[in-house]
């Protein structure tokens, strides 16, 4: 009886969520110390547009994918995937991309007002 051991590496995604607010760009990183990974959106490519970049550290095997001015069409989740061709494993970590939900207060209802300063 023969034994393998496999070192299995998972790719390492950070963060593994963002909220972003619209018309800003939003980054991923994704790591991996043995090989190249692949990024996709939603179980398929990444849309071929100017919204999305992917860029490669001098460095590391880490891979950045940068969404630039958000909104509702890169809403949903980004795999970023490793696949191990010698034993044909395939690994994966998930993130995902929200819009936030938050939004700025203009005006507010407790105002002072030169009224209430002056007592007049």
């Amino acid at each position: 009886m023969v034994l393998i051991f496999l070192e299995i590496e998972y790719p390492r995604v950070s963060p593994l969520e963002i909220k972003a607010n619209r018309r800003s760009n939003a980054t991923f990183q994704c790591s991996h110390t043995k090989s190249i990974v692949t990024w996709t959106f939603e179980n398929g490519p990444l849309p071929h547009n100017a919204h999305v970049d992917i860029t490669k550290s001098s460095r590391l095997n880490t891979f950045y994918l940068t969404i630039h001015n958000v909104d509702e069409t890169n809403v949903g989740s980004y795999t970023c995937t490793y696949i191990n061709k010698q034993y044909q494993i395939t690994f994966y970590e998930v993130a995902r991309l929200e819009l936030s939900t938050k939004y700025r207060t203009l005006f507010s209802s407790n105002e002072v007002t030169m009224d209430m300063i002056t007592g007049t």
